[in-house]
């Protein structure tokens, strides 16, 4: 089974936070055993070992607030993210591909002219039904978070940013990373991304945020 860097990330939270735990259980029951011991030597050789794993949990604590904060963006720096799919079904799902009606959105794309020779349709985005149906989250999105315009680019560079940003890309294009800016975002609402060739969708993804509430 091949985990993601995020996945890793709150494995290696979970494990310490159990070390943490336990050292701290441990500890107080070395010390409240040594309150009732006799004898002096013993008496001290349990306390001292139980502030030690009183110690210890602090270390294993603060080493897991750390890795939470700082281990998942270093992660990145020497493995950006790639929206290469990773599962042959999100490729080959047929009725994702041949769902015309909410592919090529027709009666939002093709504007109708009004009196005034002004267009009164515009495009409105839509999600697939297939797609919609694997949404998770039951949390309420924030109406008032943004996202900036997207930019293209063959590779990112340091801090997420797109090096040499395009819109019009010669094979072979390799690798293309869409990359944006967020704000007001609320954690645990769903999110989707929808990749298109043309008409054609070519990759999609869809969980709940976990990006925090702003960033890149």
């Amino acid at each position: 089974m091949k985990l993601d860097i995020h996945t890793a990330v709150i494995t290696i939270v979970a494990l310490l936070s159990v070390l943490a735990a336990y050292g701290i259980w441990a500890g107080f029951r070395s010390i409240l055993k040594a309150r009732t011991l006799k004898f002096f030597r013993m008496r001290r050789d349990r306390m001292v070992t139980g502030w030690r794993m009183l110690f210890l949990s602090v270390i294993f604590i603060v080493v897991a607030i750390l890795t939470r904060r700082f281990a998942e963006p270093i992660a990145y720096r020497y493995f950006p993210p790639t929206i290469t799919p990773t599962l042959t079904h999100t490729i080959t799902f047929t009725p994702t591909i041949s769902l015309t009606p909410t592919i090529t959105l027709t009666p939002t794309i093709t504007p109708t002219p009004s009196v005034s020779d002004t267009p009164t349709i515009t495009p409105t985005p839509h999600i697939p039904l297939v797609i919609e149906d694997l949404f998770t989250s039951t949390t309420t999105p924030n109406p008032a978070s943004v996202f900036s315009p997207l930019q293209f680019a063959n590779q990112l560079g340091e801090d997420f940013l797109p090096v040499d940003p395009a819109i019009v890309f010669q094979n072979p294009v390799g690798h293309l990373y869409a990359q944006f800016t967020y704000d007001k975002m609320t954690p645990g609402a769903q999110w989707s991304a929808l990749w298109l060739y043309g008409n054609e969708l070519v990759y999609y993804e869809t969980n709940p945020w976990d990006g925090g509430t702003g960033g890149i």
